[in-house]
Order: structure tokens, then sequence, then C-alpha cells
């Protein structure tokens, strides 16, 4: 397997943990020896909020006892893999419950407790359910989950946008296009623009790289509810919505996207509060504390670890 290249090292010093308003990284230039490699996730989060995206891919912080939105996102995600690198025909709701079963019989996340593991397992059951009628309108059948890629952003080779694709497809109902199904746990169903404005337009950007010549290229984008079903629950649990970018619409995303990663290499960090701040930000504990820099300080060293790469 190839080795992944490595994006040059961004932290120039402790200063950084505190996020402080008006603290600025020293810049530095990419090239395409040490490029600044981005994903989509990374770029959402600089765009949501400066600060939260310092702590998390700058200063390379996370929480002691893990994150549970990610931890639950990630679980989910590792059974939908399992489910669609099933052949078409064997994929039944027996063949999930087996798959959520061992999953999270098996899983090591220490954020998850046992009402979380009982909800991905739901989760993801119920999804099966939904799919076996909801995938055939789609054309689903054939699929590549979980592929990466790794494409330049400027023909020079010094901005990369790393990623993964959830699970690609060639629809059978539609011509000449090429599909991508992408998946989100949530509590409610919203698609919010950043998601539509970002990570949607990354993957569509992604699919022609890798693979042009189609006429369209579609992307299906799937939320999951975090709700247990019940007796009670009468809503729907799952939802699914189709996103196209046109070519135009492309090239805006990769002219935006280069003056957002000359600001990530300016990196000047300062708070930018939008609607999506709340009690699940994993850093909301420094966060409200940032007032008092020796709090913040003490808040990132007792309750947080430095990651080992980037």
């Amino acid at each position: 397997m190839k080795e992944k290249q490595t994006s040059m090292h961004r932290t120039t010093g402790t200063a950084m943990l505190t996020g402080s308003v008006g603290r600025k990284i020293l810049p530095y230039k990419p090239t395409a020896a040490k490029p600044l490699i981005l994903s989509a996730s990374e770029l959402r989060e600089f765009i949501d909020c400066r600060v939260k995206w310092n702590w998390r891919y700058n200063a390379r912080l996370e929480s002691l006892g893990g994150s549970k939105p990610l931890s639950i996102g990630s679980l989910t995600h590792n059974g939908l893999d399992l489910y669609y690198q099933t052949p078409f025909k064997r994929r039944k709701e027996r063949t999930m419950m087996r798959i959520a079963a061992k999953l999270v019989k098996d899983t090591t996340l220490k954020a998850l407790d046992v009402a979380d593991k009982e909800l991905v397992e739901a989760m993801l059951n119920g999804y099966s359910r939904w799919s076996l009628q909801e995938d055939p309108k789609i054309g689903l059948q054939n699929c590549f989950p979980e592929e990466e890629f790794e494409l330049p952003l400027v023909k020079d080779g010094s901005i990369i946008i790393r990623g993964k694709l959830d699970n690609r497809f060639i629809p059978t109902v539609l011509r000449r296009v090429m599909a991508l199904s992408e998946f989100k746990t949530a509590k409610q169903f919203q698609i919010e623009k950043i998601d539509l404005d970002v990570q949607l337009s990354v993957y569509l950007w992604a699919l022609r790289k890798k693979f042009p010549g189609y006429r369209r290229y579609i992307a299906y984008y799937n939320v999951l509810r975090k709700q247990m079903p019940t007796d009670r629950v009468t809503a729907p649990l799952f939802y699914r919505e189709e996103v196209e970018r046109s070519d135009d619409e492309i090239e805006q995303w990769v002219r935006d996207t280069r003056r957002i990663a000359k600001d990530i290499v300016g990196a000047a960090i300062y708070p930018n509060p939008g609607d999506r701040c709340g009690w699940a930000c994993d850093f909301k504990n420094a966060c409200m504390l940032r007032g008092s820099p020796a709090d913040v300080a003490h808040v990132l060293k007792t309750e947080y670890s430095v990651r080992e790469k980037h």
C-alpha cells in the first residue's frame, strides 16, 4: 500500500493551545515537497469555528474520554461499510443484524456506553430495512464503499485535498452517471448549508477528478436519526436527498477553497461563533473559559491528550 504523504508541521509553539483572540501562527508557504493537506472535515471545521479548528487540527487535541458524537458516527460508518461490501443479493436485514451485533460487541471506543451501543445497533438494523426499499429506487447495487482519495487542488501540488468516499456507485437506473452515497448521523433531519457547500462539494469535485467522462455526478445525502425506534416514535428515522453541482459551481468551490487554504496558512485564530455552537462541541469546557487563559490551559492539559499524528 502506498504510504500517505505527510502534511507539513503546522504547530509553532505552546501558545497555540489557548486560541486567544488575535493569536497568530507563524505563516508558511506550502510547496509540492511539503504541501498543505486538507480534508473536507478540516475545511468544514475551519469555516465553522477557527478556535475549535485550532485545537483539533493545529494543537491536535482530543478528549481523554473520546468524543461521543464522533464515536457513534464512526461505528455507524463501519457498519454501513461492511453492509455495502456485501453483494447486492445478500444484502438482507439479517445480514446487517449480524454485522451490527458483532461491531457493537467488539468495539473498544471509550466514549460509548451501553445505551449508545444499543442506539448504533438499532440505527444500523433500521437502516437496512429502510434501504431495502429505497436503494433500488436510485439503482444502488454494485458499489465501492470507503474509497480514499488524495488529489491536488492547485497545479503545483502545494495544496492537496484528502478524503474518503463513503459509498461510490454507478446507478443502474441512470445512464452515464457516477453517484455517491454519503452518510451522517444526526438528531434531526436537516442538511446544513456548510455540509452542502463544503463536504458534498469536495466529494463531487473528487468524483470528477478521479472518474472523468460521466454526464452527471450525483451525491445522495443520507441521514440516520439518532433516535431509538419505539411505539411512541412515528416520525421517519431515515432520510435521503439528491444533490448535484454544475461544472461552474464546482469551479467556484475550487476558487473558494483556495482562498480558505490561504486563510489556513495564515491561520489568524479568532472566535467566529455561529448557529452550530452548542453543548455537543468537544471543546465546550475550554471555550467557555477563554477569558481566563490560565483556566483554559489547565482544562486543556487535564481533559485532553495530543494525537500522535495529524
